[in-house]
């Protein structure tokens, strides 16, 4: 094939369009809500995967797909409409070749991948190693897996904590008999305020370093305003008041005396969440917005936001790197615990006063308990929001032309005119909601990856 026919081809693979008359569950926001993937990761993904197959079209021999582009490639075989109009485009059908994992098949998915990743440098450069180096999306964070759960080390903490406390109260009763009341509770309370202050800031510090050691080209640095906006307030309604917003500022919709919503057909927005919420704003035209926020937030592309925190905690929580950090926590503080608890006993055994001691106790160990809940939080709520302000306001992460981080900045103050007394009304009234039931069924089930038992396409 000629280098102006492989170029013609390439201009045709770039132009095509995969959601054609998408409804609300096309083949962006299938993917991206099947996978649990950020929108620019999606996006990305379709695009190596129209790389992989030029390669595939123009190469007379087996080529393999990442893992990744083979999840795009699975589910593109679901829509058997679109992939037979992009085999026309391609010159030839793909044939889609899982692997049997037989060992004669080793050798020939093992040439086949060295063959792709040399054609792909021929044609395109180096391999961004988000797609091609990782088997899924959030092994990007580099975050290798702990061997224990958290809930399974709590179960021994606490009988850990319970065995030593014996051994603990006979040591520190002698001293305890010297120090009276209130300034062993003085004591106890200063140091447990010292105590949460001291790992407040080493908790930030190490969860920093957690983000910044990930992969240069992660997700986690191309996360756009709404996704950044949910995993800080983890509230649907916010993402979308940004949203519609932004649509306002670009005139895209327009809100009437009434506080109602309604779109403007001339232009169309291109970004999922965008266009899925222009959508509904058209089909569902004068409904109060409360209402309408009901609605989006049981969208696939918004439930989408609450299933990409939900895999990004679940992931960096059964990290080794989460699992130490939260494991020194556990046992700062069930040492403070544990000093109270010895002076409340020995004060019941030698008959002393124990009241101050007993109110600071349970107030410490619902601090605990809180303290330990929130730092599963705090990577999603402080870290990464807290990174991406910090790059934006020192310009180190380029902003669009829309301004679309001024309401993730600056809140209602970047509202714009029309839309403040919408929001305000929703916000005095409490009528939000972020209820996540998906009114997006999948034809494939749970999931669109197959693993690792596809190698490869063989072309004629």
């Amino acid at each position: 094939m000629n280098s102006k026919l492989t170029q013609e081809l390439w201009k045709q693979i770039q132009q095509f369009e995969f959601d054609q008359n998408a409804g609300e569950y096309g083949f962006y926001i299938r993917l991206a809500d099947e996978n649990a993937w950020s929108i620019h990761f999606t996006q990305l993904a379709v695009e190596e995967y129209k790389k992989f197959m030029y390669l595939a079209a123009v190469s007379d021999q087996m080529v393999s797909p990442s893992e990744t582009v083979d999840v795009v490639w699975h589910q593109h075989l679901i829509f058997t409409q679109s992939y037979g109009s992009f085999c026309k485009i391609l010159g030839k059908q793909i044939p889609h070749i899982p692997s049997t994992h037989a060992l004669e098949e080793a050798t020939k998915f093992k040439l086949a991948k060295e063959r792709t990743k040399s054609l792909y440098e021929q044609y395109f450069g180096e391999q961004p190693e988000t797609i091609w180096g990782y088997n899924q999306m959030l092994e990007s964070l580099q975050l290798p897996k702990t061997s224990y759960k958290i809930r399974t080390f709590l179960v021994f903490g606490v009988l850990a904590w319970i065995l030593i406390f014996t051994p603990m109260y006979l040591l520190l009763v002698p001293l305890y008999k010297q120090i009276y009341n209130p300034w062993f509770t003085l004591f106890f309370i200063f140091a447990n305020a010292i105590g949460f202050v001291f790992l407040e800031l080493l908790n930030r510090y190490q969860l920093k370093n957690i983000l910044l050691q990930s992969n240069k080209q992660s997700f986690i640095f191309h996360l756009n305003a709404a996704e950044v906006f949910f995993f800080k307030t983890g509230k649907l309604h916010q993402s979308i008041h940004h949203v519609v917003n932004n649509l306002v500022k670009r005139e895209l919709v327009t809100v009437s005396q009434k506080n109602e919503l309604t779109t403007n057909k001339n232009l169309p927005p291109n970004e999922p969440l965008e266009r899925q919420t222009y959508a509904c704003l058209d089909e569902w035209k004068f409904l109060p917005y409360p209402q309408l926020i009901q609605k989006l937030s049981e969208k696939p592309a918004y439930i989408n936001l609450k299933n990409l925190g939900d895999a990004t905690a679940k992931y960096l929580h059964r990290s080794k790197k989460f699992g130490q950090l939260f494991y020194f926590n556990f046992v700062v503080l069930s040492g403070l615990l544990m000093l109270g608890s010895i002076r409340l006993t020995s004060g019941l055994t030698f008959e002393r006063p124990v009241l101050y001691i007993s109110l600071a106790l349970i107030v410490s160990l619902g601090a605990v308990i809180f303290y330990l809940n929130r730092l599963t939080k705090i990577f999603l709520s402080i870290t990464i929001p807290n990174y991406y302000e910090e790059q934006l306001l020192t310009d180190k992460l380029p902003r669009k032309q829309t301004s679309e981080w001024d309401y993730f900045l600056m809140g209602h103050a970047a509202l714009a005119l029309p839309m403040v007394p919408v929001v305000k009304h929703v916000e005095n009234n409490g009528t939000t909601s972020a209820s996540c039931g998906s009114d997006g069924g999948s034809s494939c089930g749970g999931g669109g990856s197959c693993g690792s038992s596809c190698g490869g396409c063989g072309s004629s």
